[in-house]
């Protein structure tokens, strides 16, 4: 976008025009800024005020591209503070003009062509200004503008290089998006696609804690980022803490979620402690160091399924203090109580304590 700045009749003080000189080439580094002066109309003294501005209002509307926005310096105008006026020269530029014509009139004002040509009208202040000292000031004013929107962008920039940057080791966008909900924003979650890691990393320990090392290091040691990964397992206690780490795959080559079920009643058939615990463990690899996190949601194994939401062992689990499973609760309900969600909250905790 260009600024033209129209005014009528030149500017016999010469400290003010010095003063306009020098702010009309600090906006070179900015915008490309013409100012471009009417001459004063001949013999005006002959002319009524209305004839007069009609002339003017000719010579400018005669400077006018078919494109151009007219906005006029008017004391009937829209009143800006230095940031607001800044942010409406934004969304000009955002807007997609090619050039922005900004009209200081004459000692009369503006006839009504250009009231009507006129998009817009810009009062500087309540007080009364020369119109040649309103030209310093308009000139001044666009300056100061632009240098507050660099200096915003200049602060945004800054701010996004101070972010923390941490990969989430999944690809579970969702898991993603509500991790990145809880964390200040000063940090940026990462999936596994965002840093191209494709591979399938396997979870070969005996440990909840250890998956979740497993993932975490893998992540680290190849990338060289910081990392955190999770996993997360059913514990029985009269089956000494089964099927733990082996949770997704219980029920061996044909597992999936309604044959471990079916595999983990059949191994409480008839027993009366049915006492377990949903488990997450969180490795968080940051800066050289390991730290781990757990949440736990200690219940009971229902004798027969109870409601269709949720996923896993949700519809055989009944937490403590409820008497529903998971399975009949709505995500809000699980999400409070929920081992996974108790293990993220110690995580971001955590992370907003140090940051």
């Amino acid at each position: 976008m260009k600024i033209k700045l129209l005014a009528i009749g030149k500017t016999d003080n010469k400290d003010l025009q010095k003063l306009i000189e020098v702010y009309q080439n600090r906006l070179k580094h900015y915008i490309n800024f013409e100012l471009e002066i009417i001459p004063d109309i001949k013999n005006a003294k002959n002319l009524s005020e209305n004839q007069q501005k009609e002339k003017e209002g000719k010579l400018i509307l005669s400077k006018l591209q078919p494109t151009d926005e007219l906005v006029l310096l008017d004391d009937k105008g829209k009143q800006f503070t230095s940031i607001e006026f800044s942010q409406y020269l934004q969304k000009k530029m955002n807007s997609g003009i090619k050039q922005l014509v900004l009209v200081i009139g004459g000692a009369y004002g503006f006839s009504e062509a250009v009231y009507k040509k006129a998009k817009g009208k810009i009062s500087l202040s309540k007080m009364t200004f020369s119109h040649q000292m309103i030209r310093l000031f308009i000139v001044e004013q666009i300056y100061r503008g632009f240098t507050i929107l660099t200096s915003l962008q200049t602060n945004l920039q800054n701010i996004e290089n101070k972010k923390m940057k941490l990969v989430f080791a999944t690809n579970n966008l969702n898991k993603l998006a509500e991790v990145q909900k809880m964390l200040p924003k000063s940090i940026e979650l990462l999936s596994l696609k965002d840093i191209k890691c494709f591979e399938d990393i396997e979870e070969t320990a005996k440990t909840l804690e250890g998956n979740a090392q497993i993932k975490a290091n893998y992540i680290t040691e190849k990338f060289g980022l910081n990392c955190f990964a999770d996993d997360t397992g059913l514990e029985v206690e009269i089956l000494n803490g089964q099927p733990g780490v082996y949770s997704a795959r219980y029920a061996g080559n044909q597992c999936n979620s309604e044959n471990n079920m079916t595999k983990l009643l059949h191994e409480l058939d008839g027993k009366t402690n049915r006492n377990a615990q949903f488990r997450t463990s969180i490795c968080l690899n940051l800066n050289g160091k390991q730290f781990l996190f757990d949440g736990i949601c200690k219940g009971e194994i229902l004798t027969e399924k109870q409601g269709k939401k949720g996923f896993g062992y949700d519809p055989i689990f009944k937490p403590n203090g409820f008497e529903k499973s998971f399975a009949e609760m709505t995500s809000e309900e699980k999400n409070k109580i929920s081992h996974r969600g108790l293990a993220i909250q110690k995580l971001v905790d955590f992370l907003k304590e140090i940051n």
